[in-house]
């Protein structure tokens, strides 16, 4: 005999199929978004899983997928993600992809998320380079300042007490360490990708930088008095070790930690290494000396919110990695300086390490814009033609001008 189905039961039957077709809604009623983490160590990935289980327990809705990918090849994945639709729901990264990202038409702009008291608590300096169009399209993830590292006793052996606040008084200084001591004066990289970063401060303490009212500007007046100080630093007075643009970032910290350097310019990082390497050695930390501005300079890796069904739910992670025993966990065990001011009140603790993360505020970070690659490679192409007198200062800076603007297509 057959068995017969009520129209009630039918009914009810097809209401729920329909309800699961149209919406997509899974039995257990969760959310599944995607975290592309990036690599930085071999324990970031633990990190990262620990993090989301602790999210998940916070919130039963939502579950996470972790990917870990490297630096090296991370951009062009995301670009691959993009272009095929499988963006990540939230993802870290650089903050120089932003304008790749946006341009996609990738990213979820920040502002309809962040509460007033949200956005009060993000650093300033570093959540204005992440701006355009009067939307925010990434939130500061990971952040370095620099400083200007010194050896005391290398200072007191040439009769200086404190640190030099301009380029005058740091022509002084340098003069007299190499009178009174065998140190090179300054230990700089004008090398490989960090010679941006050894270049920058000179550049913002010059009254410079490389962008002016959006447009890439690299032959500037104030350019060209930061490009030929450096220069002079190196070939007029040989205040530098020899071969600059020959020298890498490990070169100069191993000059500075065994002591045949005076000064140097670096991030937190090196604390650290002091403390393991040369624990006995007296320094301090000071800001970059001025010209006209400051010449302080940070560096921020960001997270994103990419756009898709799961914004909201993306946008929960975010709050719960920022949150202050999240962020300030990810922070201490990378080593490095938050995105949050009040993350930044209890780290990082110690002297030196408060020393440098009070320069943070004054901080400014590299020009997030289109063509940044295109420009930092010809500006230190033209800072290394410039130190080796292949071209004068002012040719050099002509040249990476032209250069770039013919590689933009401006």
């Amino acid at each position: 005999m057959r068995k017969v189905i009520s129209w009630k039961l039918m009914m009810a039957s097809l209401l729920v199929g329909l309800l699961v077709v149209s919406y997509g809604v899974p039995v257990q009623g969760k959310v599944s978004i995607k975290f592309v983490g990036m690599e930085y160590y071999e324990w970031t990935g633990d990190w990262y899983r620990e993090a989301a289980a602790k999210f998940e327990k916070q919130n039963p809705d939502v579950s996470v997928k972790i990917e870990v990918v490297p630096w090296d090849y991370a951009f062009d994945r995301y670009i691959t993600w993009i272009k095929g639709g499988k963006a990540p729901d939230v993802g870290g990264g650089g903050a120089k992809w932003l304008v790749d990202f946006k341009n996609m038409d990738a990213l979820e702009p920040l502002n309809q998320y962040m509460s007033p008291t949200f956005k009060a608590n993000i650093i300033p300096s570093l959540l204005e380079p992440l701006e355009k169009e009067g939307n925010y399209y990434a939130l500061p993830f990971a952040a370095a300042a620099r400083g200007v590292f010194w050896n005391v006793g290398a200072f007191k052996d040439a009769g200086i007490d404190t640190f030099p606040g301009t380029w005058d008084e740091f022509i002084t200084t340098c003069e007299k360490i190499k009178t009174a001591t065998d140190l090179y004066p300054y230990a700089i990289d004008l090398n490989d990708h960090e010679a941006i970063w050894n270049a920058r401060p000179f550049l913002l303490a010059a009254g410079g930088g490389l962008l002016t009212n959006d447009k890439w500007t690299l032959d500037t007046p104030e350019n060209l008095d930061a490009v030929q100080f450096i220069t002079d630093l190196v070939r007029k007075y040989q205040f530098t070790q020899p071969g600059p643009t020959g020298s890498t970032r490990q070169v100069i910290q191993q000059l500075f930690i065994g002591e045949h350097a005076a000064m140097l310019h670096e991030t937190m990082e090196t604390i650290g290494r002091l403390a393991e390497l040369n624990p006995e050695m007296e320094y301090d930390i000071s800001p970059f000396p001025e010209l006209r501005a400051p010449g302080v300079i940070s560096l921020i890796d960001t997270i994103y919110l990419f756009k898709g069904p799961n914004a909201e739910a993306g946008w929960k992670l975010i709050e719960f990695l920022m949150s202050d025993p999240m962020h300030l966990d990810w922070v201490k065990k990378l080593s490095c300086m938050g995105g949050t001011k009040s993350v930044l009140e209890v780290w990082p603790t110690g002297p030196h390490y408060e020393e440098l993360s009070s320069l943070l505020p004054m901080a400014k970070m590299y020009p997030v814009q289109a063509g940044w690659d295109v420009v930092e490679e010809e500006m230190r192409a033209a800072i290394q033609l410039a130190v080796l007198g292949t071209k004068t200062p002012a040719q050099a800076l002509k040249e990476a001008q032209e250069l770039a603007e013919k590689r933009l297509g401006l």
